[in-house]
């Protein structure tokens, strides 16, 4: 039953709180959102790191740490609320996984998809797959971060871990088991996979036999369905009651696009952090050469929604940059010193040395050298570089999708954390001569949350946008200087087709 109601045209209120975990390759959070009947309010309870543990050759995600930290995020939420916390939801980057056996324990410890190890893979299925078959049936091209060729590596170099695997689970569908014992796949991560026919919204069995793979995949649930209870165990550890575990948009950018109030417009979409994904909603899924050649994937969102989206790397560039250099940005005192230099270099953001941590400094100084560019003498400059060459990337892909699809979009709408950083937008408006929608920063929690609203019967599908739009404040940065731009485009243009 709904926890507010209308009697005799009169709004009956009573607040129902829930809880987001947004876990993230650099930190993770636990934000509750209260809805009142009217608006949605947040109120952050708890911040954690999060960082990939290098062994050796591999990295690793400390899955128990993030366990832990998803449990105290529910503890802090229950006393903030009183006990009267309804539901809780986790939403994460897609890709990673862990495996059970078959009484339900963990295998080994969870790759990440940066893992070094699994460069390569690809090439032995497209021995046996073309590219535009296997683009055909899951939407997406290969590359060696996908769960599929993570798998592939595995049954290689752990055939043990391998052969003992019962279950296969994303992330955040791990988190949900540990809390309720439920084995499922999200539909949002699973699209991400390199696993899911997209067409008949299964598990491939053409991939995975393909792949010589055994079939270890539990059924698919959505993106606003109670799982289930939280555990008694898990309950008593953390001295709650009753709490529903709901399965939302698990694939954190999917939360963050599912109601963007810039969706309202005729908007090419930004999730906006350490990954820039970029790009608008589609009817259905599109495989064209043209598409592919740009490396478009087609997504899986809320309610299986189809989105085509190209994954750019993005402040993950400036974060290591400033991890290397042992220091936590200041980004007022960079964002002053940006727009005041008159340095002009740009990456390629998406060149595969820019992929793998570490040594970041460096990779860049070596592209601008190889483009024969001029190397940023001050650490403002390597920081303005990359803004410039993100904004660069967003308007030769901007330029793109509308020759794609014949049709001009009226603006940008950037949602999540990199809304906080006015100069990027500034130049993203400029460069690609758009409007830029900013805001929310929050839209990953607020995503999650509306589908637990969702999902508990409080609000109706059609209705959440018009609640995160009304909600939750959003500013317009109008471009002024496109055609000053054009010439450093061109350039910009030339250095990525070296």
């Amino acid at each position: 039953m709904p926890l507010y109601g209308r009697f005799e045209g009169v709004m009956l209120m009573k607040a129902i709180h829930t809880l987001a975990v947004d876990l993230g390759a650099s930190n993770g959070r636990g934000i509750i959102g209260s809805f009142d009947g009217e608006k949605l309010t947040l109120s952050e309870v708890h911040r954690f790191k999060n960082a990939m543990i290098l062994v050796n050759e591999s990295s690793f995600w400390d899955i128990l740490h993030l366990f832990n930290k998803t449990k105290t995020c529910i503890q802090k939420a229950w006393r903030e609320t009183g006990g009267k916390l309804s539901s809780a939801g986790i939403d994460g980057w897609a890709q990673d996984f862990g495996l059970l056996d078959s009484q339900g324990n963990l295998l080994g410890n969870v790759h990440t998809y940066r893992d070094p190890r699994w460069i390569g893979l690809e090439k032995e299925l497209l021995c046996l797959m073309t590219r535009e078959e296997y683009y055909d049936i899951t939407g997406l091209l290969p590359g060696s971060s996908l769960s599929l060729f993570q798998l592939v590596g595995m049954k290689k170099r752990e055939r043990a871990c391998y052969e003992a695997a019962d279950t296969f689970l994303f992330v955040p569908d791990l988190i949900n088991y540990l809390l309720t014992g439920e084995k499922v796949c999200n539909i949002t991560t699973a699209g991400l996979s390199g696993l899911y026919d997209i067409g008949r919204r299964e598990w491939s069995r053409k991939v995975l036999n393909t792949a010589g793979l055994r079939e270890i995949f539990p059924s698919f649930v959505g993106t606003h369905d109670i799982i289930g209870e939280i555990g008694k165990n898990a309950a008593e550890q953390m001295n709650i009651g009753k709490l529903h575990i709901v399965s939302v948009a698990a694939h954190d950018t999917m939360s963050a696009l599912a109601f963007a109030p810039g969706r309202k417009n005729d908007a090419l979409l930004l999730s906006s952090g350490t990954w820039s994904l970029y790009g608008h909603a589609i009817p259905e899924p599109i495989s064209s050469p043209g598409v592919m050649r740009q490396k478009l994937f087609n997504e899986v969102g809320f309610d299986h929604e189809m989105f085509l989206i190209r994954n750019i790397t993005g402040f993950w560039i400036v974060e290591e940059l400033f991890s290397e250099w042992g220091e936590a940005p200041d980004y007022e005192r960079l964002n002053a010193a940006a727009m005041e230099s008159v340095y002009r270099g740009y990456i390629d953001v998406d060149a595969p040395e820019f992929a793998a941590p570490g040594r970041m400094e460096e990779k860049i100084t070596g592209f601008l050298k190889k483009t024969g560019q001029k190397v940023p003498g001050r650490k403002e400059d390597f920081y303005l570089c990359v803004l410039l060459s993100l904004a660069m990337k967003y308007r030769q892909l901007k330029d793109a999708m509308e020759l794609l699809g014949d049709r001009s979009f009226d603006c940008i709408s950037i949602v999540g954390g990199g809304t906080k950083n006015t100069v990027l937008n500034t130049l993203t408006a400029d460069i690609c001569g758009k409007t830029v929608i900013a805001g929310p920063s929050e839209a990953t929690a607020i995503g999650n949350i509306l589908c637990q609203l969702i999902s508990l019967g409080e609000i109706r599908v059609e209705e959440a946008t018009d609640l995160a739009a009304r909600s939750f404040e959003t500013s317009e940065i109008l471009s002024f200087h496109t055609d000053q731009w054009q010439e450093q485009y061109g350039q910009y243009l030339h250095i990525v087709s070296i």
